[in-house]
């Protein structure tokens, strides 16, 4: 009898953590209407380590080129958003300051969302300020 106590206990360790309860991590990639790369993992009701590429247009002529990171957001009926204020630093030290909206909707295997992102910098030389802005950028992605 103990033998089969022994055994039930080492099935139960050996069975995948989602036939325990847990929630599985689903990984997503894809585009954007602009063609840079989309992707995030949806774990425990959360999006978590979106990443999307981005252009961003600059009224002094200069283009802004990047990866913006989110942070997790809880996922409330297949939808969720971001919205506020980012900072970085560009490779050439100056420093940013951004505004962003990012909103998304699951289903099923797929998902979809927009992202927009308005960024301002010091210019080269530090002569006045640029204002960035990507414009309204949509998204979708998938899971294998």
């Amino acid at each position: 009898m103990r033998a089969l106590a022994v055994l039930a206990a080492a099935v139960a360790l050996a069975l995948p953590a989602a036939a325990l309860g847990a929630k599985p991590v689903r990984t997503y990639a894809g585009q954007s209407s602009t063609g840079t790369d989309v992707g995030f993992k949806l774990s425990g009701g959360y999006v978590r380590g979106f990443a999307i590429g981005y252009e961003a247009r600059c009224d002094d002529g200069e283009t802004l080129r990047g990866t913006f990171r989110f942070k997790p957001a809880k996922v409330t009926d297949g939808r969720w958003s971001v919205n506020g204020p980012g900072s970085g630093r560009l490779p050439d030290g100056r420093a940013t300051a951004s505004k962003l909206r990012l909103s998304g909707e699951l289903t099923g295997r797929r998902a979809k969302g927009a992202f927009s992102i308005t960024t301002q910098m010091a210019k080269p030389g530090g002569d006045g300020v640029a204002t960035c802005r990507s414009g309204r950028v949509t998204w979708k992605a998938s899971r294998p």
